[in-house]
């Protein structure tokens, strides 16, 4: 239970590593911005800044400035590092070279 006048929320960041998450305790009426600079985690990913991730409380988008309640799980997602069409057509071209040694065609 917090404080009176505190709030205990979570910061999570999804990364490929996975999820890291950190609770927190804060004055009430904190923003989205204040939980993320005292978390600290922005930090440790290099090349990357809030103004280049989306925010959000509970899976759903919010901006920094939004007010933080008692219990909120407050998230950053990083932008995507490589294009997901780009990934699929280099796998197929992969398994359609492979197929082709192996004498099977695609239609």
């Amino acid at each position: 239970m917090a404080e009176a006048g505190m709030i205990r929320v979570s910061v999570c960041i999804g990364d490929p590593e996975g999820p890291t998450l950190v609770e927190l305790e804060l004055p009430a009426g904190r923003t989205l911005r204040e939980a993320f600079d005292k978390s600290g985690l922005i930090v440790s990913l290099p090349g990357q800044s809030l103004e280049h991730c989306r925010t959000g409380v509970f899976g759903k988008l919010k901006p920094l400035d939004a007010v933080l309640h008692d219990g909120d799980r407050v998230e950053i997602t990083l932008p995507l590092r490589t294009d997901p069409k780009a990934v699929r057509a280099e796998r197929a071209a992969k398994h359609r070279k492979a197929d082709a040694k192996a004498g099977r065609r695609w239609r």
